[in-house]
């Protein structure tokens, strides 16, 4: 829920490949991926965000874009219907 809500606040995230997070995010475009465990990367990420704050204002838009479209409360609410109707039937 912390992945979603930083990019619904439209802020540029750097996040670890993991879980669903890659299914999320998409690296480059709605924030940066990294490495589990590779600090390097995590303060290449940072410096890079740092560094071009168009790019990151452009993910973090992107972002933002993707969560209005997929994870809105409307949205996960009808997705949940969807499930319960199937579990029903």
């Amino acid at each position: 829920m912390a992945l979603l809500e930083a990019m619904a606040s439209r802020v540029p995230v750097i996040a670890t490949s993991v879980g669903a997070i890659p299914k999320v995010l998409e690296n480059g475009v709605s924030g940066i991926l990294i490495q589990p465990k590779d600090s390097q990367a995590i303060a290449e990420a940072i410096t890079q965000t740092l560094n071009d704050k168009n790019s990151a204002l452009g993910m973090a838009r992107k972002g933002y874009e993707k969560v209005r479209d997929n994870f809105s409360s409307d949205i996960m609410a009808r997705k949940y219907i969807e499930v319960y109707k199937e579990l029903l039937l």
